[in-house]
């Protein structure tokens, strides 16, 4: 399943960390793509996900 969407604290709204994380740019709008795979077994576990999210996020805002 994949989400796209400018909210930039969606992971931590619903709960849920993406096992990818792709930036997407909508005209001036800057939006992110949260992939997520559903397989449980061999995805990252909740508090790896979460480290990447603000890892991820860390690294946009640097850019900016």
């Amino acid at each position: 399943m994949g989400v796209i969407t400018s909210h930039k604290k969606f992971q931590e709204s619903i709960g849920h960390y993406a096992d990818f994380l792709k930036t997407i740019k909508a005209g001036n709008l800057d939006t992110t793509l949260y992939i997520y795979d559903g397989n449980t077994k061999t995805g990252r576990s909740s508090a790896e996900k979460k480290v990447a999210a603000k890892k991820f996020h860390s690294a946009k805002k640097e850019t900016e």
